[in-house]
């Protein structure tokens, strides 16, 4: 290595050779898929699409108010799947162990629990509701990609 001249103090510098950076791997996260360059953080993107509705004239309460629908709709739709895989399971169960019992459905526990789920989903989906309004348009849109 080549000494470069002295400095005010006396002290020799030394010059250090770049090394190369390693060869780019393939980036793998924390599920085990490799992550496309097209398929960013999705928080981010969420970010971005709520400034983006806040720039265009929704207010803080009209955001907070669709992404608890949103949240809502996806309770909706898991209880509704619950619902249809479940009714036929339980209907196979008791004809597969010939148990001679006729399918009786508890109608009103069902409904209890498919309206406790749409609440709850709903609920859940506030506060990031609330963190999504509370940021401004510009702050919002300026996220990296």
């Amino acid at each position: 290595m080549a000494a470069a001249p002295a400095g005010a103090h006396g002290h020799t510098r030394r010059r250090r050779r770049r090394r190369h950076p390693p060869p780019r791997r393939r980036r793998i996260d924390h599920r085990g898929a490799r992550r496309r360059p097209g398929l960013r953080d999705p928080r981010r993107q969420r970010t971005r699409e709520s400034g983006l509705l806040r720039a265009l004239g929704l207010g803080r309460r009209g955001l907070r108010l669709a992404i608890g629908m949103e949240a809502g709709l996806y309770g909706a739709m898991g209880g509704t799947l619950g619902l249809a895989l479940g009714v036929p399971y339980a209907w196979l169960t008791i004809r597969a162990g010939n148990f001679g019992a006729p399918l009786l459905l508890p109608y009103g526990q069902l409904l209890t629990v498919f309206l406790s789920l749409l609440a709850v989903t709903a609920l859940a989906g506030l506060l990031p509701a609330r963190r999504a309004a509370r940021v401004s348009p510009v702050t919002a849109m300026g996220t990296a990609e």
